[in-house]
């Protein structure tokens, strides 16, 4: 009753190749922390074609993260040799993404204080499978 999901992929994607659980802990934070203080969450699972990339977006309309909070992600999202006590599941995902694809690949984040959060990650367009860069 509290959680409400849509699921948005065009038909032209229901196939594209995505590792596995990938989009998993970027549900579970939207579960966890967009649903603090709110009565019901809507979170939408979508997918997309921009330019060269696919992009799978996890959205919500919960609270939103702070300003240092999100800064201190984005920061190790830049630089995985940082402290990694936090934020685990997104550093997770981004290295993840890195290692398969290489750049430009991986996680951006999008937030507004009390209107919600985008996490978008981002594959090559061309539906490669990835393996480790060297």
């Amino acid at each position: 009753e509290r959680l409400h999901y849509q699921i948005d992929v065009p038909q032209e994607l229901e196939q594209f190749p995505v590792p596995k659980l990938i989009a998993q802990p970027m549900i579970e934070n939207a579960i966890r922390y967009g649903m603090k203080k709110r009565g019901t969450l809507n979170v939408v699972l979508s997918a997309c074609r921009e330019g060269e990339q696919v992009i799978l977006r996890i959205t919500d309309d919960g609270q939103g993260i702070e300003a240092e909070t999100l800064q201190a992600i984005l920061s190790s999202l830049d630089n995985p040799e940082k402290d990694r006590s936090g934020h685990l599941g997104i550093l997770n995902v981004h290295e993840r993404i890195r290692l398969m694809y290489g750049d430009p690949y991986g996680v951006t984040i999008e937030t507004k204080p009390e209107k919600g959060t985008v996490v978008s990650l981002h594959f090559p367009g061309d539906g490669r499978t990835g393996g480790y860069q060297n």
